[in-house]
This record gives C-alpha cells, structure tokens and sequence, in this order.
C-alpha cells in the first residue's frame, strides 16, 4: 500500500523538491526526499516519471549532481 502511494505521488514529490531546495529553509528535507526517491525506485523507474529529466534539471546547481548522470 505505502508503495504504490509512493509510486503514484514521485513524480509530484520531485518537482517540489526542485522548488524547495532553493530555500535554505527547506534544503535538508529537499535532500531527504531526493535520497528516499533515488533509494527505492530504479533509474528506469524514474525515468518513465513524465517530469521526471525536467526536475532533474533543475535540481542539478543546487545537489552537485553531476548533469552527465542523466
């Protein structure tokens, strides 16, 4: 049940997180929800999220992601 409740909202959740870590304020749970989304879904998983290279996008300057992981 917590999965598929998971599965349905990621996409919403990392578009939020691509405006929540622009606040300082936000920053630390931005990361927590990035690292529980990365964590349990697989990187094929997460790239049929429809948002889901946009968001990226725009969480990469603030993350250190590397922009060539995507």
């Amino acid at each position: 049940m917590i999965e598929s409740y998971w599965w349905i909202f990621a996409d919403t959740l990392l578009r939020f997180a691509q405006k929540w870590i622009t606040n300082g304020r936000h920053s630390y749970a931005t990361l927590f929800i990035l690292q529980t989304v990365f964590e349990r879904y697989t990187p094929d998983q997460l790239d049929s999220l429809p948002d889901f290279r946009k968001s990226i996008e725009g969480l990469i300057m603030y993350t250190g992601i590397p922009a060539w992981l995507f």
